[in-house]
């Protein structure tokens, strides 16, 4: 098993618990297993990546936490919103909106700018968001 499977198990098992974990709580994990990451090494990076991206399996909830997405820890696709999800929305939604005008478009990476341009455009979508200043 390769180090980043070997990693994103570790996680994934960390998050069974539906609960958010931080990157250090993570990082303190991958130590309590004796996994050894060199110091410039992005294979936690690239595991963590990989689980959301791909896999679909955790969701950054805030910079440097994570949470798993399935399994009760929301809606299942085509399911409705609980009234406490829908009264968390207006200040998530703000809360990227803001992201996204302070959003470093010029020197991002280029993950990081698909990321947003995609929340973006569905912002946009559901008529949150203008892309463009209104004048």
């Amino acid at each position: 098993m390769s180090q980043i499977d070997q990693l994103k198990q570790l996680v994934r098992t960390l998050l069974d618990d539906g609960r958010p974990h931080t990157l250090d709580e993570i990082k303190a994990a991958v130590q309590a297993r004796h996994i050894v990451l060199p110091p410039q090494s992005s294979a936690l990076r690239t595991a963590i990546y990989n689980l959301r991206k791909f896999d679909g399996y955790l969701e950054r909830v805030a910079p440097g936490v994570y949470q798993r997405i399935d399994a009760g820890c929301g809606p299942a696709p085509g399911q409705p919103l609980t009234l406490k999800e829908l009264r968390a929305l207006p200040s998530r939604i703000e809360a990227t909106k803001s992201s996204l005008q302070a959003f470093d478009w010029i020197t991002c990476s280029d993950e990081e700018l698909a990321a947003a341009r995609e929340k973006a455009a569905l912002l946009a979508k559901l008529g949150f968001f203008s892309p463009t200043p209104e004048p």
